[in-house]
């Protein structure tokens, strides 16, 4: 997304969508079924790591580890910030 293009108006809208994201995405890690995380992801969404070769494709594969064994919480599996891209 090109931040240039946007009107201030737009920007705010624009990082407020993503906010909501980020909360949604870990309230229903926390508090809900860890496995809707993959219905904030599109279709064909990624989970990648900054470190080493680990990559989840395509959003049923995210239902799988989201919703799987909680040794995905190491510090070693932990994202970059911005790796969850949302349907729209």
């Amino acid at each position: 997304m090109d931040t240039e293009a946007l009107d201030p108006l737009e920007t705010l809208i624009a990082e407020r969508a993503c906010e909501r994201l980020v909360v949604e995405f870990v309230r229903r890690l926390d508090l809900g079924e860890p496995g809707d995380v993959a219905e904030l992801f599109t279709p064909d969404g990624v989970w990648e790591w900054a470190e080493g070769d680990r990559r989840i494709e395509g959003r049923e594969a995210l239902r799988g580890y989201f919703g799987g064994p909680t040794e995905r919480l190491e510090p070693a599996a932990h994202p970059r910030p911005g790796d969850a891209r949302r349907e729209g």
